[in-house]
C-alpha cells in the first residue's frame, strides 16, 4: 500500500500542472507494441494474513491498436510472480510463517482511453499457472490445491514521462477463487473461503 500511496503523491503535481491531453498519441488505426516491467506488492485474500507483504514482478509486452477519440484496444502477454507472505514474528511464535510464490503466464485484454493527462486502461487477465511453492514448508505440495487457470480484473493508470517512457500503476484482483473445488490440505491456511489474488504494482513502459 505504501508503494501506491507514494506513486499517487508523485503523480498529483503532474495531473495538476500538465495541460497536454494528446501526448499519448493513440492514433486511430495505428498498431503499437510496448515492453513493460512492474514491481508488484501482492497478497492472497483468504490466507489469514494481512498486508501486501509479498514482493513480485511482471515482465511483458502489450500490443494494440488506436481507436477514435484517444481510445485503444490492447492485448497483453506477461510472465509474473505474485503470491503471499507472512514473516515470522518472535512475539507470536505459535503463528507460522509462510511464503507462497505463484508464477504464471498471463494474457490480458484491455480497453484504454486518455482522460486529461492520464491514459487509463481496464480489462480482464487470464493466467496459466507455471509453478507454485510455499518456501517455508508450512504447506507442502501446495500445487495440488491450486487451479491451473485463473482470471483477474486488471486496471491501470499511465503517465507519460517522456516521448519513450510511461510511468504506470496497476491494480489486479481475482474474479474466481484460485483453489480447486476439492482442496485437501491447504484449508487450514486458507480457511475454506477461497483464495484471491490482490495485487498492486508500479511499473515502467517503454514506447519505441
Amino acid at each position: 500500500m505504501k508503494i501506491v500511496c507514494l506513486f499517487a503523491i508523485a503523480l498529483l503535481p503532474c495531473g495538476l500542472f500538465s495541460q497536454n491531453s494528446e501526448k499519448f498519441n493513440l492514433e486511430k488505426g495505428k498498431f503499437y507494441a510496448q515492453p513493460e516491467i512492474y514491481v508488484l506488492a501482492a497478497q492472497i485474500d483468504g490466507d489469514q494474513a494481512s498486508g501486501y507483504s509479498k514482493m513480485g514482478y511482471q515482465l511483458g509486452v502489450s500490443t494494440g491498436i488506436g481507436l477514435s477519440n484517444n481510445q485503444s484496444f490492447s492485448v497483453l502477454m506477461a510472465l509474473s510472480e505474485k503470491g503471499s507472505r507472512r514473516s515470522f514474528n518472535p512475539d507470536e511464535p505459535t503463528i507460522n510463517a509462510f511464503h507462497i510464490r505463484y508464477t504464471s503466464l498471463d494474457l490480458g485484454l484491455l480497453y484504454g482511453k486518455v482522460v486529461n493527462t492520464f491514459y487509463l486502461q481496464a480489462g480482464v487477465r487470464g493466467t496459466y499457472l507455471l509453478g507454485i511453492s510455499e518456501t517455508e514448508g508450512y504447506v507442502p505440495q501446495i500445487e495440488q490445491d491450486y487451479q491451473k487457470i485463473g482470471f483477474l480484473i486488471d486496471t491501470r493508470a499511465h503517465y507519460e514521462l517522456s516521448d519513450h517512457y510511461w510511468l504506470s500503476a496497476t491494480f489486479q484482483y481475482s474474479l474466481l477463487s484460485l483453489l480447486n473445488s476439492n482442496v485437501s490440505q491447504v484449508n487450514y491456511l486458507m480457511g475454506g473461503g477461497g483464495a484471491f489474488h490482490n495485487v498492486l504494482g508500479v511499473g515502467l513502459i517503454w514506447k519505441p
